[in-house]
């Protein structure tokens, strides 16, 4: 099988076939939202999504730069921010006056994530990355789409870990990046 399980036949004279098909337990299913940063589809859980917002320069819900970081204020939250973008240096395809936010969570913190388009929602088949991919801590797996195209998952915790530590030390640092 391609999915790196086994098929046994279980042939019984008079009694009939047995088929039995064996998946790996590392294959699961999970509801992803697909995502767009850069030209570049990205799947993220939805278990990890709070939120999506527009984010509009002189709305209750904007984007500023607090301490040298983008963060986004909204319903009177400042929430640090990530853009994709930016993180995986890709070119910005396009430059909205209004910016898409997922809010997301990883255990206790809150983040959002600068995105450039949503697709679609899915159920699809989480891959464990090949070996070689393993190390990069963006990502927890990959899927294939509908359209056969491979998309990889995003890592929420690496984004929320990486993130409370810039907003620890700019905390420390009052006059840091200003």
């Amino acid at each position: 099988l391609q999915l790196g399980g086994n098929v046994d036949l279980i042939n019984r004279p008079g009694q009939g076939l047995t088929v039995l098909l064996k998946l790996p337990l590392t294959l699961a299913i999970a509801p992803v939202l697909i995502v767009e940063a850069g030209g570049q589809r990205y799947a993220l859980p939805q278990i990890v999504i709070a939120e999506l917002v527009k984010a509009q320069p002189g709305t209750d819900t904007r984007i500023e730069i607090l301490g040298g970081m983008p963060t986004l204020r909204m319903r009177d939250m400042l929430l640090p921010l990530v853009d994709l973008v930016t993180e995986f240096g890709l070119e910005a395809c396009v430059v909205p006056a209004t910016r898409l936010v997922v809010v997301c969570h990883a255990g206790a913190s809150r983040f959002g994530m600068l995105i450039d388009a949503v697709h679609q929602s899915e159920e699809t088949v989480v891959k464990p990355l090949p070996s070689k991919l393993k190390g990069v801590p963006h990502f927890s797996g990959a899927t294939i789409l509908g359209d056969g195209s491979v998309v990889l998952i995003l890592e929420a915790s690496t984004f929320a870990a990486r993130l409370n530590v810039n907003t620890e030390e700019a905390a420390a640092e009052p006059g840091r990046g200003s």
